[in-house]
């Protein structure tokens, strides 16, 4: 490319100052809640103005929260922490919507249980799962532990006992388990 104008210059920098002003957002929280909990939304953005969480249950808007960011006069990456109240039991899909367009809206599964799930590894590629009430530490008999692979496909599932155990013999494919009463 050659100019016309052999004084006219462009920056090599162009390009990095473009994307030093574009929209960041970027929230990690976790994906497991007891009901009615404050949990923290870890927040890292830079050039915009704000954000709205949306949870959805079963396709249905549920709870909307919108949370104002201050931005920084440097256009660096700015860190913050806000609450987020959990709602009542069951599986939701939360939306993380940036007020610009920093990037697609992201979504993430996000379940809320009284389960607090115990996992102890036993002789014999076997482990033990035991459930317990995340408040009281009571063991949750007869829960259902479900154990899935890496593309969330149910391999198994077992039924704790009167004192919320199981043991479970171990299968290289299993990579997570969730338990529901």
């Amino acid at each position: 490319f050659q100019p016309k104008d052999p004084n006219l210059c462009f920056p090599n920098f162009f390009s990095f100052e473009f994307t030093s002003w574009a929209p960041y957002l970027n929230v990690n929280a976790s994906d497991l809640a007891f009901p009615n909990e404050e949990i923290e939304l870890r927040v890292s953005h830079k050039n915009l103005d704000g954000f709205t969480v949306r949870l959805y249950q079963a396709k249905k808007l549920i709870k909307e929260q919108h949370y104002s960011v201050i931005r920084p006069e440097d256009y660096r990456t700015q860190d913050t922490v806000f609450t987020f109240k959990a709602p009542e039991l069951g599986a939701y899909i939360m939306r993380i919507i940036p007020d610009i367009r920093a990037k697609r809206d992201s979504e993430s599964k996000f379940d809320v249980t009284r389960f607090k799930v115990l996992t102890c590894r036993l002789p014999e590629k076997q482990y033990q799962v035991v459930t317990l009430d995340g408040q009281t530490g009571h063991p949750i008999s007869n829960a259902k532990v479900t154990m899935y692979s890496n593309d969330e496909k149910v391999l198994q599932e077992f039924t704790t006992d009167k004192d919320g155990k199981v043991v479970v013999p171990w299968k290289s494919e299993y990579r997570y388990l969730k338990a529901i009463a």
